[in-house]
């Protein structure tokens, strides 16, 4: 076994110290500076003075930033969503939300995770399984599908548009979108899309959580929302799942207040 070698003290510098070495000692002085102790040598610390107008010229001082990303924050829609996401968790539905009547005759189904193989996840299923007994049952005109590339090919709103093609939704009635990687993506890319051809209020096809953030993302950028909440969901049906995805929300909602100025839905 190779051993390694042994430093000699006094090739460390700390060995026994010399006769005669004389150990200095600095005086504390009294006048601009003050001495600060410890080992080795001394530091002086000089007096502040007040800014000037230089440095007050170079930015904020520190707080100011933050001071101003909180005055983005939209608190009171805020506020209103988060008792909306407690409303729903509770058993209580949405505000405004009256399935009975005539609603938008376009419906827009986020996606979700997709396994290996090209299969969709149970939530990504029973989303979709949703969104085809919408347009069978008359009322919807067109489907959009958004999703991106998740960890497994294909995108999630390819897997979506074939599941509808089998389930008898005609091609010509579903429209792709498989860029977005987040629900504020599927909003963003979405809006000028729907705005070109004329829509301006959509049903947005989710977790019955998940559609107060959606909601209130679309609204955010000038599309009025309805959710169609897919209670099937297994993100729904069981309690732990339901808990978590309260959780997870609650806080997705405030990364996006504080990120993107997205609050809560108007309710109409």
């Amino acid at each position: 076994m190779r051993r390694v070698p042994e430093i000699h003290p006094a090739a460390r510098g700390i060995g026994p110290r010399r006769r005669g070495t004389v150990r200095g000692r600095v005086r504390r002085t009294v006048g601009a500076g003050r001495l600060r102790g410890g080992g080795g040598d001394p530091a002086v610390r000089r007096p502040r003075h007040a800014p000037d107008e230089r440095q007050h010229a170079r930015g904020s001082a520190p707080g100011e930033g933050i001071g101003r990303r909180l005055s983005g924050i939209p608190f009171k829609g805020l506020l209103f969503g988060l008792l909306e996401l407690l409303s729903v968790y509770r058993g209580r539905g949405f505000r405004g939300h009256d399935s009975s009547g005539a609603g938008p005759s376009v419906a827009v189904v986020l996606g979700t995770q997709v396994l290996a193989g090209g299969r969709p996840s149970r939530t990504l299923e029973a989303r979709v399984l949703h969104a085809a007994r919408m347009y069978a049952a008359g009322g919807i005109d067109r489907l959009v599908v958004t999703g991106g590339l998740g960890k497994h090919p294909p995108t999630e709103a390819e897997v979506m548009a074939r599941i509808l093609g089998q389930d008898g939704v005609p091609d010509e009635a579903v429209e792709i979108e498989d860029k977005a990687e987040s629900t504020w993506d599927s909003a963003r890319l979405l809006a000028d899309v729907l705005a070109g051809h004329g829509v301006r209020e959509v049903l947005v096809v989710t977790d019955p959580l998940h559609c107060v953030r959606t909601a209130a993302a679309f609204e955010r950028v000038g599309i009025c929302a309805r959710p169609e909440p897919v209670y099937s969901s297994p993100m729904w049906r069981d309690p732990w799942l339901r808990r978590g995805q309260f959780f997870r929300e609650s806080g997705a909602l405030v990364w996006y207040a504080m990120r993107y100025g997205v609050g809560g839905r108007s309710g109409r």
